[in-house]
């Protein structure tokens, strides 16, 4: 499973390696043409589906500083994003929060709750 950022992160790297390379760069076991990593890439990853002018419903980003298969730094360009393009948009960094497990608090269970609240 892909997080939409790492696609991004990912994209970035092929977007690098591509003009280092001619015709095709390596993607985890398998060789794809450039182009086609950077369509696959794209469509995968909603930073770019975020467009202004489009009216979102509100977005709520959790996101733990202790997650490894998913750095909290993947998770600021969407949060900017979604903000620049005049979305109504909050992120929650989680302390020390990994990717999964003991990232649940009360807090933070109360946070979302209120999060939705004042958005119904």
């Amino acid at each position: 499973m892909f997080h939409p950022l790492f696609c991004t992160n990912h994209l970035n790297k092929i977007i690098r390696s591509s003009s280092e390379q001619s015709n095709s760069s390596r993607y985890r076991s398998g060789r794809w043409k450039s182009k086609r990593n950077l369509d696959v890439f794209k469509d995968m990853s909603p930073i770019f589906k975020v467009k202004e002018g489009v009216a979102y419903p509100p977005f709520l980003l959790v996101q733990g500083n202790n997650d490894e298969p998913v750095p909290y730094e993947q998770s600021l360009p969407m949060f900017h994003k979604l903000c620049d393009c005049g979305a109504d948009s909050q992120m929650i960094e989680v302390d020390k929060g990994p990717h999964e497990g003991t990232f649940w608090s009360q807090e933070l269970l109360d946070l979302i709750f209120g999060f939705i609240m004042e958005r119904l």
